[in-house]
This record gives C-alpha cells, structure tokens and sequence, in this order.
C-alpha cells in the first residue's frame, strides 16, 4: 500500500481526528488501508453501509448508526459508505456534530465517497481528504498481475511503459483497459499508444474531464512565431535533464485574443509538440455539478495522477467569469492550486472575452506567460492558407496566395479556412478543380468578424498592450485599428 494513498489516512487517525471524509472510488483499497491502519492502533474496524439497513428510510438509518457508535463502548473505527448524500440532512448533521463533541476516546468515524459536498454546519467538524490515484508502479504491478492471468510475460522496460500510460486510473480501471487492450493488441502485450487509446473511454464528460485525442502538429498552426519560439525553447523542460539543471518544469500559458485567431488550435499543438498527453477539462460542466468542488478537485486529482500532461482549460472566462458564489468558490480553489501544483500539470487555458476575466487569474505566478492572439497579418495569412489547401490535397504553389492575402485583410484564421471550404464548394459544384478566382470570389463574399465588431476588438487589444505578449512577431499590426 503506497504512502502516498494510505499516509494522510493514517496521519489523522494516529493525531485523534474523530471524522474524516475520505474523497475516493477506490472504497475497496480504502477499506484495506483503513484494515492495516487499525491493526497498527489496535482497535476493530467495523464496515456499514445502506445494504446493511434494508426497509429503513437511508437517512434515519445513517442517523441510527451514527448514535449507535457515539452510544457503544470501547474503542472502534466505523467506516460508512453511501453517507454523502445525506450530510445535510438535520437528523444526519446532528449526530455527527453530537458525536464530535462527545469525542468518545478511541472511536473514529471514517466516511468514503468519490465526490462530497460538506455543508456549511459541518465545515468545522470533518476533515477532508483527496486521495491520490495509483502511482505508476503499482499501476504496472496491476498490469502485470492482469497480463499474467492472460498468460502474457512482458520485458520490464514494456511493463514500465504500460504503467505510465495507465496513469490517472484507478487499479480496477486499469485491469478493466489491460484486457481491452490486450484484445486491441491482436492477444499480444500492448503497447502504451495501445493503452493510451483505450483509456480514452474512461475520461468520459460526466467527470468534466476528456482525453483529447486529436494530434495537431505545430506545423498546421499558421503564424504565431513568438509563440512557436517560447515553445521550442522549452521543449525538453520536463526532461531529467531540465530537472538535474535546476529547472522547474513550466506551470501554464494563458492565451487569449481574438475569436478564431487559433487559441484552440495552438492548446492541442502544445501537447504534441512536445509529446504530452492532453486532458480538457470542462468548467461548464462542473459549474453546473451538484458537487462542483468536489468534482474540480477529482479532476485535479487525475490530472496530476497523468503527470506530466497538458490540461487545456477552453474559454476559462466561461466558467469563472461570474459573481455567482459557487463559482468564486471553484476560482479560488483553482488559482490556488495553479499558485501551489508542485505536480508538472501544463495548463493551457484559453480565453476570448478578457472583461469577463476574474482579475485573480492573469496575475503573476498563476501562468508563466500571457499570449495575445491578434488578427493574422498579410504574411500569416497567406501561409495560414496554404495549410489549409495543402490539408485537402491542393498544391498551395499553384495559386498565388499574397494576392489572397491582400484581398482578405482583418481575416481570422477560422475566416480564412471558410473561404478555402467555401471555394471548394464552388469549384466542385462546377464540375472543375479548384481555381484562384474561386479563393477570391469566396473572400469578396465573406464579412470578417473583426468588421462587425471593430470596436470590441479594438478594446481587446488596448486590453493586450500591457497586459499580455505578442503571439507573432509583427508588431505592425496592432495598430491597424488604431484611430488615424
């Protein structure tokens, strides 16, 4: 049983603390740690659950076993599943606020659940402990355990490498992905891409959390060469041989700027580019939880279990940018956590409306670097299409692209790929392969957003000017809006 999962359990059981919630969806790896954490104190541990009350309404029943354990003799640990929905109720509450101040000597409390939302009259009453997900040692033993029973001996480097990519799992998951993987792999031991593929189901959305599995190179990112170059110079930072240098590894970037100016794009480059895996993490979705601080602490959790990783946060401002108090809850947890990881988690977040950002999460120390997207110039454009038509099979030489450059001034990135489709659209309604008047016929009939809402970009860039740093290394453009 590793330190890390059973230590802050033990921890608080040895110092007295009379109740502990215990934030897991490993209830089986708890109860034995619990087991061999009792032996060592001495005491009997009893298990209860809801299964052990049939017919009895769930809250008078937990209610029931709470006065039964403040009313019982000698000393005990009582571990209680299926509890958390049930805290707040007045009969619940209650007894564990009459079990706290009785503090009978030597009688625990220990209640399990994935996810708890302690309510305000027991905050003072319960400590709270997230436990960590498996390690990748005992995740490979598990493999191992898993692949033996299928009469498979891989070599240790291989095992080594299926443990790594079983990370942010829990160890029935990661025998469940095993065997999936095996069948995957034609009956043979699987390869980590294997794995990393067929863990992809369990990062479901119902978590807020997702595995991006799209791979963008950074070369189908157009542009952006002040952001291209911050990138290549860290490229080997979460290397042994950045850390023996004497460097931490980078904690995050926050991008924002103009809508379609390819933040989304550049957040899964990130990973990629530098052989990460990458997680999104939904805000939307966790706002809108019963149990959102719950939730974001669970997400957190398998976040630095996958370590190193890229966590992309999409459109940030979405889910903090609001005076509601849940929210401001959840923002405080997150930036503190961005403040204090010590885990290398690289969090990318993207954001589109800066007046909507929480004044807390641009301040120093929370990401190493502010990048402001601004709209393409002429010489960005013209190779931002040219990935585009290269990416449909269209020789980009054939077209002449600084007149379509030109033509498409205050185009976004997500603008320019339109007029491309656009032009294709045309092109093969007419029977014929794509021609230039096509591309910029397509352009003439396209208002580009940055016209529609001149001002509102205008503030976005007098926002950026120093605030934020330049993606791209023309400056001359941030003046096109400038008044004459």
């Amino acid at each position: 049983m590793g330190d890390a999962f059973d230590g802050p359990v033990r921890e608080v059981l040895h110092a007295g603390c009379p109740v502990v919630c215990c934030e897991t969806h490993e209830e089986a790896r708890l109860v034995a740690a619990v087991a061999a954490i009792a032996r060592e104190l001495g005491v009997p541990v009893r298990t209860w659950s809801l299964l052990d009350a049939p017919g009895v309404p769930p809250a008078e029943a937990v209610a029931a076993e709470l006065r039964a354990l403040r009313e019982a003799t000698g000393p005990q640990v009582l571990l209680l599943a299926d509890v958390h929905p049930f805290l707040d109720h007045p009969a619940v509450a209650r007894a564990i606020r009459a079990f706290v101040a009785a503090a009978p000597p030597g009688r625990r409390l220990i209640l399990v659940s994935p996810l708890f939302r302690v309510p305000p009259e027991l905050e003072h009453d319960l400590v709270v402990l997230s436990l960590p997900l498996p390690d990748p040692a005992a995740l490979a033993a598990v493999a191992a355990e898993t692949l033996a029973a299928l009469k498979l001996a891989p070599d240790p480097a291989a095992l080594a490498a299926v443990g790594d990519a079983l990370r942010g799992l829990t160890l029935a998951e990661a025998r469940w992905v095993v065997r999936k993987a095996v069948r995957s792999a034609g009956g043979a031991v699987p390869g980590p891409a294997v794995v990393l593929r067929e863990k992809g189901w369990r990062f479901g959305r119902a978590e807020g959390m997702e595995i991006v599995a799209e791979e963008v190179p950074l070369e189908r990112v157009g542009g952006l060469d002040e952001l291209k170059r911050w990138l290549d110079e860290r490229r080997l930072a979460f290397s042994r041989g950045a850390r023996d240098f004497g460097l931490p590894p980078p904690r995050g970037l926050l991008l924002m700027g103009v809508q379609g100016c390819g933040k989304s794009l550049a957040a899964k480059a990130i990973a990629r580019f530098w052989s990460l895996p990458e997680v999104r993490l939904d805000l939307g979705l966790i706002v809108g939880h019963p149990y959102p601080e719950a939730l974001l602490r669970q997400a957190i959790r398998i976040a630095e279990a996958m370590a190193p990783v890229v966590l992309w946060v999409d459109e940030i401002e979405k889910g903090f940018g609001t005076e509601a108090a849940g929210a401001r809850r959840l923002l405080g947890g997150f930036v503190t956590w961005l403040q204090e990881k010590r885990e290398p988690v690289f969090v990318v977040a993207t954001a589109n409306e800066v007046e909507a950002l929480p004044p807390e999460l641009p301040r120093k120390g929370r990401f190493d670097e502010i990048f402001f997207f601004d709209l393409p110039n002429v010489h960005e454009r013209a190779e931002i299409a040219r990935i585009h038509l290269a990416a449909r099979g269209r020789d980009p030489a054939k077209f002449d692209l600084d007149a379509l450059a030109r033509r498409t001034d205050r185009f976004s990135g997500s603008e320019l790929e339109q007029v491309v489709l656009s032009a294709l659209y045309a092109a093969f309604s007419a029977g014929r392969d794509l021609q230039q008047a096509d591309l910029l016929a397509a352009a003439a009939e396209t208002v580009p957003l940055a016209t529609t809402y001149e001002d509102r970009i205008q503030a976005l860039r007098e926002w950026a000017r120093t605030r934020a740093r330049p993606a791209t290394l023309d400056r001359r453009k941030l003046d096109a809006f400038q008044p004459g």
